[in-house]
């Protein structure tokens, strides 16, 4: 979430997949986690957690 804060999508994007990689359920907690907010407009990170939508 730090990458998330300072503005560093890469890392997070990085971790984020690496997370939910590790546990799915990552994939729904992070929808509601305000920390992610400023990423919400990143193509990428919407892939990640929609991928339903997708």
């Amino acid at each position: 979430m730090l990458h998330s804060m300072t503005n560093q999508a890469e890392g997070s994007l990085h971790h984020l997949q690496r997370a939910i990689e590790l546990n799915p359920h990552n994939r729904i907690l992070a929808r509601s986690d305000v920390d992610f907010r400023q990423m919400a407009d990143d193509p990428r990170f919407t892939e990640l957690l929609y991928p339903e939508a997708m």
